[in-house]
C-alpha cells in the first residue's frame, strides 16, 4: 500500500510538506511525471517510516510509487490539483438489497469539479431523500466535532466525504436516492 498526505490544493508557490505512507522498502514521489525523489523505508530498524519532501504547490499531479524488495511497482497513489465543487459524486458499495427489512447499502457522497476532480476538502451540506423500497438508516461522515444527528436527512462532508447508509424494506423493488448539495445540483441513483 501507498499513501500521499495531504489532498493537492493549495496557494500556488506555497510549501506543502508531502508525506508517503508504505509498507513498502522502496517509495518514490512524482510530480506531473517528474521525480522529486525517492525514499527507503527500513520497516524493521528505522525510526521514520514515511517519505517527506516540501513542495512548492502547482497545479497539477503528484505520484506516488511504491516498489517492493525486487524493484517491482506494486501500488500507486494520486493526487491532484481540483476546482470548486460543482456537482455531487454517489458511489454505494453494491447493487442490490435483500429485502427482509435488515440488509444495508453504504453509499459514499463526495463532491467533484467541473473536471470530475474529487473535491477533497469540500465540506457541502447534503440533504437526502430515499424513498421507494429503502429508507434512510443514518449519515456520517467521521468528524469527532459533529454533533449533527447520525439519524438526520441532511449532514456536512467533511474531508470531502459523507457516508449514507440505506436499509431494505420487507418489500422488493427499487430504491430511489436523491442527494441535493447546496450547489442545488441533484445527483439521482436507483438501485
Amino acid at each position: 500500500m501507498v499513501h500521499i498526505f495531504p489532498y493537492w490544493d493549495f496557494n500556488k508557490g506555497q510549501l506543502i510538506d508531502v508525506r508517503v505512507c508504505s509498507n513498502v522498502p522502496k517509495i518514490e514521489l512524482q510530480f506531473n511525471s517528474i521525480t522529486i525523489g525517492t525514499y527507503l523505508i527500513d520497516h524493521e530498524q528505522g525510526s521514520q517510516l514515511v517519505g517527506w519532501w516540501k513542495v512548492p504547490y502547482e497545479e497539477g499531479e503528484l505520484k506516488a510509487i511504491a516498489y517492493d524488495e525486487t524493484g517491482k511497482i506494486i501500488a500507486i497513489d494520486i493526487k491532484k490539483s481540483f476546482r470548486s465543487a460543482s456537482r455531487i459524486s454517489l458511489h454505494a458499495d453494491k447493487e442490490k438489497l435483500t429485502a427482509n427489512g435488515l440488509d444495508l447499502i453504504f453509499v459514499e457522497i463526495s463532491m467533484e469539479d467541473e473536471d470530475g476532480n474529487i473535491v477533497e476538502n469540500a465540506n457541502n451540506q447534503v440533504n437526502v431523500n430515499v424513498s421507494g423500497a429503502g429508507r434512510l438508516v443514518g449519515l456520517d461522515n467521521g468528524d469527532s466535532t459533529d454533533y449533527d444527528q447520525y439519524k438526520g436527512v441532511k449532514r456536512k462532508l467533511f474531508s470531502g466525504k459523507l457516508m449514507e447508509i440505506i436499509g431494505s424494506t420487507l418489500e422488493p423493488g427499487k430504491i430511489k436516492i436523491e442527494d441535493r448539495g447546496i450547489l442545488n445540483r441533484f445527483k439521482k441513483s436507483n438501485c
